[in-house]
């Protein structure tokens, strides 16, 4: 077969191949998906005659999974790029881009989330093969939402060979990101010149789900302040994930998975803070590293704040800095590093509250950090259904955990942050 005048490969012939490559291992599709870290229905695609172009990175891993010989792999890789030509743009407003990765280097000494991870690989794996899909990952300042979100783009990258890309939307800053403006960034990488793009939102929102159709690809939407701000930018494309990072559980955004990260627990806290401090500086100072990371209360940014302070110190004996944090009111002042600091965090969630609940807020700080609705009531002076309307606007921003039992609890550093306002 032949366009204009070029040779252009027969899937049925690599279709074959693949397949009569595959059954000789004995292998089904999902445990060479497994084996090569290729997706099932790339491998699907293949043997169906489906693949007229396969990435030239599949062929490779289908290649050492399959064990082929030289002769065989060079037939494979012949037969799939015999002639090869380049497919024209899906739209004349194109110009056709490389693969787009822009996800930013994952944080030093990642620890935990394993239980998170796993969930969301899985979510990935499904949206790479099937219906696309879109993942919330909310919860308290400082959780490590954003580093979680990296983390996955890094291990699932392959899975969407056309693009992994992070837009940061500036939720928890005075100026949050235009969806147009997040559209545009995205359709330039898509390959629409400057010059092309539509003014107007709803344009550019469809010429973006356009060019998604057919494509395997990564979208981490960073700090979303809310629905509005992120619902013009998503697409339920087949081969698209879409993981959005925020304080707020975003509820009024419809066909999400919504992950919460809570606390990590106190193993995973001393492993994180000691991964960052270096375990040599921890020998000898065991129940000093054991207090300081008490009252990080397993918030990964306090945790790294905290062990910081100490590698950029490193005259410092845990336990100076251990004194320094011996109260939760101290190690709120302490916790903070250059830009960075765990009071500056709650502040960008509490600044946007409304006046109602960041009136139960302060009020909680004066009390015990755990309560119900009937004590919220008593401290404002509110009825019941008032107090449960703010006590369930604190959990949805991130600043309250709720229990079965009815019951709410702040964090330890936050409880003491709302004791000072």
């Amino acid at each position: 077969m032949t366009v204009a005048g070029e040779a252009i490969p027969d899937p049925t012939r690599l279709a074959a191949l693949a397949s009569a490559y595959r059954k000789r291992t004995g292998l089904t599709q999902e445990e060479l998906s497994d084996l090569a870290a290729v997706s099932v229905r790339a491998i699907s695609d293949m043997e169906g005659a489906r693949a007229r172009w396969p990435q030239r990175r599949t062929l490779d891993r289908l290649v050492t999974a399959l064990g082929l010989s030289p002769d065989e792999r060079d037939e494979f890789l012949r037969v799939a790029r015999n002639g090869k030509v380049a497919k024209p743009p899906a739209d004349p407003r194109v110009v056709a881009p490389a693969p787009w990765s822009q996800l930013p280097v994952g944080t030093t000494h990642f620890t935990g989330r394993d239980a998170e991870l796993s969930v969301l690989t899985g979510l990935a794996r499904s949206a790479a093969d099937g219906p696309g899909r879109v993942v919330l990952l909310h919860g308290a300042p400082g959780s490590g939402k954003s580093a979680t979100a990296v983390r996955l783009g890094h291990l699932v990258a392959d899975l969407f060979p056309d693009g992994q890309v992070l837009l940061d939307l500036a939720g928890t800053t005075d100026v949050p990101a235009d969806p147009a403006v997040l559209l545009g960034r995205l359709l330039s990488g898509l390959g629409v010149p400057e010059s092309r793009l539509p003014a107007a939102l709803a344009d550019r929102a469809e010429l973006h789900r356009s060019l998604a159709r057919g494509k395997r690809l990564l979208l981490v939407l960073d700090d979303a302040t809310g629905a509005e701000q992120v619902r013009p930018v998503l697409t339920a494309r087949p081969g698209c994930l879409t993981v959005i990072t925020g304080r707020r559980d975003l509820a009024d955004l419809d066909g999400v998975s919504r992950i919460r990260l809570g606390s990590l627990s106190p193993a995973t806290a001393r492993r994180l803070f000691e991964s960052v401090l270096g375990p040599a500086r921890a020998i000898g100072e065991e129940q000093a590293v054991e207090r300081v990371v008490e009252q990080c209360g397993g918030l990964p940014l306090a945790l790294r704040i905290a062990a910081n302070r100490l590698t950029t110190r490193p005259h410092w004996p845990v336990a100076h800095l251990a004194e320094q944090m011996r109260t939760p009111r101290t190690a709120l002042a302490t916790l903070t590093a250059g830009d960075l600091s765990v009071r500056g965090a709650f502040e960008a969630s509490c600044d946007r509250l409304p006046a109602d609940t960041a009136r139960l807020l302060r009020h909680l700080g004066r009390g015990p950090a755990e309560t119900d609705v009937a004590h919220a009531a008593a401290l404002t002076g509110t009825d019941p259904g008032q107090a449960r309307q703010a006590l369930d606007r604190l959990h949805a921003e991130g600043l309250l955990e709720r229990f079965p039992n009815g019951h709410y609890r702040m964090h330890r550093l936050l409880h003491t942050f709302a004791g000072l306002l």
